[in-house]
């Protein structure tokens, strides 16, 4: 399970209406009141926690409106979400302390999945007296088979019995949004005079805003932030990179021992401009020995035993003590971590900061583009990278990008005693001292 972190809304002068008025087409589910942007953490293995502890400005969102959800969904995760239920926790449909993401595949009451009356009940705990829902068949625009929307309907059904169901006086979830190919349909139930419910289900009557265009993404737009995208071609481009890299050694070859934090700093922070000049160069093929050594050292640092260890020293602004190393030194890391509520992640290595940013940049240009497989320094590499963002997405509180990573390590095969460690803290044994909803 993924949370996030508190936004507060404003009223919509623009519209004319109060806080909590719906917009056309008319629905329970309008919510124009401020929301600050803080999130706080899951229990369980399935729900995760993600967003990035920033301040924001008071700003609006139309919670009537599935375009504007899917655009918070993004902004308040951080990514772009595929195949999930998003719950926005509200309080009174003002302030929301928690926001919540839950992979389909997960939701149910079997071994390991997610029980959504209990669900609930962390919100309710979390100070949430409803939630504004959104099930997303694929990212909610792309086509996607009939049987993934299939499934998101099979939950949004299932979410708004369980709220209904939820305690003398239910709990506040308007409508579950169920989006997919770019079009939104609303499952809600109405309390009929004998004490049963009336399943309503309603399509959205126009396509659905690109989330750049919503509200919310001018708002971000305003505050120099974006809406999360995805962007193929950056993407092609960087396992294009991932090619041309494998056959490339850097002129110093893979470190025989650990790498000190010194000399994984030094590298690191020359390694965003470096994605930055080998992207803006244009394709792979014409792509300068200049602009690649410094992207193969750097790969083969990360090729050295315990280099997730020392970047994660380095991107924590913590000494090394150099004593532990291995699982063990991972273990102490997350220990403190654990421990001090004082270190909290800077900005910059949570997800859409720039170092998080290139950290997985990086990873990608290790997978390349599948044509040959992943083998020596650029599989170390990947790992030790897959290690890095999964300790940063915990360390933040997004449960759910740790424990995704870490299953693309076990999956792998590389290290299963890393991979169980990594699922462990990702499913939250191990919660960090600091807490979002305090920041």
């Amino acid at each position: 399970m993924s949370t996030s972190p508190a936004h507060r809304l404003p009223s919509d002068s623009s519209s004319g209406s109060p806080a909590g008025a719906s917009r056309t087409p008319p629905s329970p589910c309008a919510t124009d009141g401020p929301l600050p942007r803080d999130r706080q953490a899951p229990r369980s293995r399935p729900v995760r926690q993600e967003s990035p502890p920033r301040e924001s400005a008071p700003r609006t969102l139309r919670a009537d409106d599935p375009s504007e959800l899917l655009a918070e969904a993004r902004v308040t995760l951080g990514c772009v979400p595929r195949d999930c239920l998003v719950m926005i926790g509200h309080s009174g449909r003002r302030l929301s302390p928690l926001a919540t993401r839950v992979a389909l595949r997960d939701v149910g009451d079997g071994p390991g999945g997610v029980d959504l009356p209990r669900h609930l009940a962390l919100l309710d705990r979390a100070g949430c007296d409803g939630a504004f829902v959104l099930v997303l068949a694929g990212d909610g625009w792309e086509a996607v088979e009939q049987s993934r929307a299939d499934d998101a309907r099979r939950v949004a059904l299932e979410v708004v019995r369980a709220a209904a169901l939820c305690g003398p006086d239910g709990f506040d979830v308007p409508e579950a949004w169920v989006v997919s190919g770019g079009c939104a349909d609303s499952f809600s139930l109405t309390p009929e005079e004998d004490g049963t419910f009336a399943l309503r289900v309603q399509q959205w009557p126009a396509p659905l805003t690109a989330p750049r265009d919503t509200l919310v993404g001018v708002q971000e737009i305003h505050a120099g932030r974006r809406v999360p995208e995805d962007d193929p071609a950056a993407e092609r481009g960087l396992r294009q990179l991932g090619d041309v890299l494998r056959g490339l050694a850097s002129a110093e070859g893979v470190p025989g021992g650990r790498p000190g934090a010194f000399e994984t700093s030094a590298r690191w922070h020359a390694l965003p401009a470096a994605l930055r000049r080998a992207r803006t160069r244009g394709a792979a093929a014409d792509l300068s020995m200049s602009h690649c050594e410094p992207l193969a050292g750097m790969r083969d640092l990360l090729a050295a035993p315990d280099a997730a260890l020392s970047l994660l020293h380095v991107l924590a602004g913590l000494e090394e003590d150099g004593a532990d190393g291995g699982i063990d030194g991972l273990v102490g890391l997350v220990a403190r971590l654990a421990a001090d509520p004082s270190l909290r992640p800077a900005s910059r290595i949570c997800a859409g900061g720039e170092w998080f940013e290139a950290l997985h940049e990086m990873r990608m240009a290790c997978e390349g583009t599948g044509r040959a497989p992943m083998v020596g320094a650029s599989a170390e590499a990947w790992v030790a990278l897959g290690t890095t963002l999964a300790v940063l997405s915990w360390w933040n509180h997004r449960f759910a990008t740790a424990d995704d990573l870490a299953q693309e390590i076990e999956m792998r095969g590389e290290d299963e005693v890393l991979a169980l460690f990594l699922l462990q803290i990702a499913r939250a044994r191990v919660r960090p001292a600091w807490r979002p909803a305090t920041a």
